[in-house]
């Protein structure tokens, strides 16, 4: 067999390694959202409990999110090695004659995403563009809407993809867990109170 030639076993496989990766993916997120974007009180809260601690994490978490929407939408190659994206996934499922106009769709508003994050993902994230750091101007600004439009993307895109291979679908996103960013929470507000 070919080195690049694709079966639908080496699809499913590597599909399933990618929709591993969005499942971390929105995990991230969710943890982001509980605890800068579940309101006032909580982030009164983080600020009394360790105000610099939880000022530097939401821009590590911040920084590591548009990494993770970058890399999920990276190109199908670079410098001759094969990306686990959904640029490579879409490949082989047109190799397969299994690339649907609904995930081309879907395609789309994920990589319209990734276009609003690229000048800030370039020159502040992965790499340190001197003349935007001095410029101190926002790179790769965008509604909070658009970013839920993309984690919706996502789970179409994985439900979509999972069908046509023939893995059904699956719900990407994350269920809390014992000891998550909602138990943190608790945990800080229990110890405010005393």
């Amino acid at each position: 067999m070919a080195k690049n030639q694709v079966t639908i076993e080496s699809l499913r496989e590597e599909f399933t390694a990618f929709r591993d990766e969005c499942i971390w993916h929105r995990i991230c997120y969710r943890n982001y959202t509980e605890l800068y974007d579940s309101g006032e009180d909580t982030l009164k809260l983080l600020g009394e409990v360790a105000v610099q601690f939880f000022t530097d994490l939401n821009k590590v978490m911040i920084d590591y999110m548009w990494l993770l929407c970058a890399r999920i939408t990276d190109p199908a190659i670079t410098r001759d090695r094969p990306n686990l994206t959904v640029p490579h996934i879409n490949a082989s499922l047109d190799q397969l004659g299994l690339l649907s106009d609904e995930i081309r769709k879907i395609t789309d508003g994920l990589l319209a995403y990734r276009g609003l994050l690229k000048d800030g993902r370039n020159r502040l994230v992965a790499h340190l563009d001197l003349e935007a750091v001095m410029s101190g101007e926002a790179q790769g600004a965008h509604e909070e809407a658009e970013m839920e439009a993309f984690f919706q993307n996502v789970q179409a895109y994985v439900d979509e993809v999972g069908n046509a291979i023939g893995i059904g679908p699956l719900d990407i996103s994350p269920s809390g867990a014992k000891g998550d960013a909602l138990d943190l929470i608790r945990i800080l507000r229990g110890k405010a109170t005393r």
